[in-house]
């Protein structure tokens, strides 16, 4: 166990005094205006939440879960990155093979990111959906 935590330290220290050698993207801040909608606040879009009553309520909500998306999707495509930086590393774990863990974990954040930008994408179709039926 001693030695698995040494390795994962070694490993932290050689990620840290490496240069970076990918560009970082710096995460996108959240939109203030999504299609012509204006992107509520969490505490707005909790409101808007429990008694949206027009088709502009509804397309905020769906606003903010657009946006939640695109963060998500974002997260994902960085660890997929991180992960492929990993995959690289020639200092792995005995019992899985990966460095210090860290690959199969940034793989595991990647899907897990990208599966709640697709849950938030299709929460924005609902929400675009009950908008255009209580428009007309």
């Amino acid at each position: 166990m001693v030695g698995i935590t040494v390795l994962m330290l070694a490993a932290a220290l050689q990620v840290s005094a490496q240069p970076n050698t990918t560009t970082a993207t710096a995460q996108p801040s959240p939109r203030s205006d999504l299609n012509g909608v204006t992107v509520p606040s969490k505490a707005e879009f909790r409101i808007l939440l429990r008694g949206a009553r027009t088709a502009h309520d509804e397309r905020r909500i769906a606003a903010y879960y657009l946006n939640q998306a695109e963060r998500f999707a974002h997260k994902a495509g960085e660890e997929q990155k991180i992960s492929k930086e990993y995959a690289r590393r020639t200092v792995f774990e005995p019992k899985t093979g990966y460095p210090g863990g860290m690959l199969q974990h940034c793989r595991e954040l990647a899907f897990y990111d990208a599966q709640r930008a697709r849950q938030f994408r299709n929460l924005a179709i609902m929400h675009e959906r009950l908008a255009e039926g209580s428009a007309h």
